[in-house]
């Protein structure tokens, strides 16, 4: 049996490149859909094309001349087709006698092949069985192997065939056009111009909040005989090049609002909330700081993850303070099972405060992974670092209920960091607190506008952590006549000067001999000690 070249791999690997016929064929199908096609479907339609294309070849070969069989005989000048020799065309150009003692007497004929101008000899008159032989009345498909479907084929090399056509699809002089993963040809749009995108901006401006494609589409006078799903598309299209407009939606969901009527912390974060990525050893830290970090990493990037379910309805946060300070809240796994899904780097939503039931607006920030909206709540509700923070998922999609325990106000004491010539300084104040906290987490500052220059100079010079650490653990232990600090106090007190997540504090905590486990969750600290 035969298998056709498109059901090999390394056909689609190797072999495989992208045509003009490939992209006037998808033009069409396009065109014919009417409507704008993701890409996957492009590459299903694609693959499906190019195994027609070859069973079609097949066939038109088939159609030039008999099939060559070893029984059969043959004239000069006549065409055969070779099934077995991926149905090459050949032309009888010659014979001869031939003998072999397990076939006896036979006939040799001389072909020279069209393509290649190779000439090779074959049996004719075979009187003897050969596999080469098929049942009368069979066509030469019958060579081809079973084949599978291009379904299974796009599921196998799927993802090379699309790289391979967004690289000419992304070409300026394609025709093709896209928004979020869906292609459009160029000519299937309406002519939108720089008058229409302004008055889109004036448009979103009024309004004052995020609109849908089609709300603007309303007020701006396309051809009504243009679908409204190309219209949309042409404009989202448009939006999205031009530097005034922001998609804040979710997946699925296109909102156009004004970039600079977002909040100053979506468009420009604060160094404070640049989340250190630094690569650590997860299986170099001990077990019992595995398990503090259940508690209190709230971080995209969990040390201990959670099992998730699909959908997550309450969640809790102990506030660190880059988040106090900023009025936001981390991205955390669990936080962003409760919302619909995102990729994009801004989306809107909303918090509805637990005590008052007002309503509070929130951006996503998903590159940076931050909650921004909650300042004026933290001032409120006198809010402290180290608070607990409980979530809860609401029916209306991207709406969260917020809320705090409180407490009557009282004096507590708490680290508080300064800084001195330079140098961070960690000292115990007594400071109001009105609401429920993690006592090991409350860290707090003297000079909030001193602290955010210092996080600004750590965060432009690219500070290790390591240094960081050993900067503050000394401060630390000296604050506890043990001489010991815990590890959510360590992981609080680094997050004043660097947002991190509990992975890399914990790694160096595991790994450097310096800092020395004495139980109960607690870490001193010996500039004396060195690996062994």
């Amino acid at each position: 049996m035969i298998a056709l070249k498109t059901q090999t791999p390394s056909y689609w690997q190797e072999s495989f490149s992208i045509s003009e016929d490939d992209l006037a064929y998808l033009r069409q199908y396009i065109i014919d859909h009417g409507s704008p096609v993701p890409l996957q479907d492009l590459v299903l339609n694609l693959i499906k094309a190019r195994c027609q294309d070859e069973i079609n070849a097949i066939r038109h070969e088939l159609s030039r001349g008999p099939l060559y069989q070893p029984k059969d005989s043959y004239q000069v000048g006549q065409t055969l087709i070779f099934p077995a020799l991926q149905f090459a065309v050949g032309t009888v150009v010659g014979t001869r006698p031939g003998y072999d003692p397990s076939h006896g007497h036979f006939e040799v004929i001389q072909v020279r092949f069209e393509h290649s101008g190779e000439q090779r000899e074959f049996a004719s008159k075979l009187t003897t069985p050969h596999a080469l032989n098929r049942p009368d009345g069979e066509n030469g498909l019958a060579f081809l192997q079973e084949a599978v479907s291009a379904e299974e084929i796009a599921k196998k090399f799927g993802n090379v065939v699309a790289q391979r056509l967004l690289e000419v699809l992304q070409r300026p002089d394609s025709g093709f056009i896209q928004y979020q993963g869906q292609w459009l040809v160029k000519e299937m749009l309406p002519e939108i111009h720089i008058g229409h995108l302004n008055l889109a901006e004036a448009i979103i401006d009024v309004a004052g909040q995020p609109m849908t494609p089609r709300q603007i589409l309303a007020e701006l006078g396309l051809p009504k005989e243009i679908p409204l799903p190309i219209q949309e598309f042409a404009l989202n299209a448009h939006l999205s090049q031009d530097e005034r407009f922001d998609d804040v939606g979710w997946d699925g969901t296109v909102l156009w609002f004004l970039r600079r009527l977002e909040p100053d912390i979506i468009v420009n974060p604060p160094a404070r909330l640049h989340l250190l990525q630094e690569p650590y050893d997860r299986q170099s830290i001990l077990p019992e700081l595995v398990a503090v970090a259940k508690d209190i990493d709230f971080e995209p990037d969990q040390l201990a993850a959670r099992g998730l379910e699909s959908m997550v309805y309450k969640a809790h946060i102990v506030l660190t303070y880059p988040h106090w300070r900023s009025g936001t809240l981390p991205l955390s796994p669990q936080l962003a099972a409760m919302l619909p899904k995102g990729s994009y780097q801004h989306s809107r939503m909303e918090f509805i405060d637990g005590k008052l039931g007002e309503t509070i607006v929130g951006w996503v920030h998903h590159e940076m992974g931050f909650i921004a909206g909650l300042e004026r709540w933290y001032q409120d509700n006198q809010i402290v670092p180290g608070a607990f923070i409980r979530l809860e998922r609401l029916k209306k999609p991207g709406v969260l209920l917020v809320d705090f325990e409180q407490r009557r106000m009282r004096r507590e004491w708490v680290r508080v960091a300064t800084i001195e010539d330079g140098r961070i300084v960690f000292s115990m104040q007594k400071l109001p607190i009105a609401c429920q906290y993690d006592e090991d987490m409350a860290v707090s500052h003297a000079d909030a506008r001193v602290l955010d220059e210092f996080v600004e100079q750590i965060v432009a010079e690219r500070r290790p952590l390591a240094r960081l650490l050993r900067e503050i653990m000394p401060e630390l232990v000296k604050l506890n006549p043990s001489g010991a600090v815990h590890a959510k106090t360590i992981y609080s007190a680094v997050n004043l000067f660097r947002r991190t997540p509990a992975g890399p504090v914990f790694a160096l905590l595991s790994t450097d001999p310096h800092y020395v486990y004495v139980g109960n969750g607690m870490w001193t600290y010996d500039p004396t000690r060195s690996r062994g």
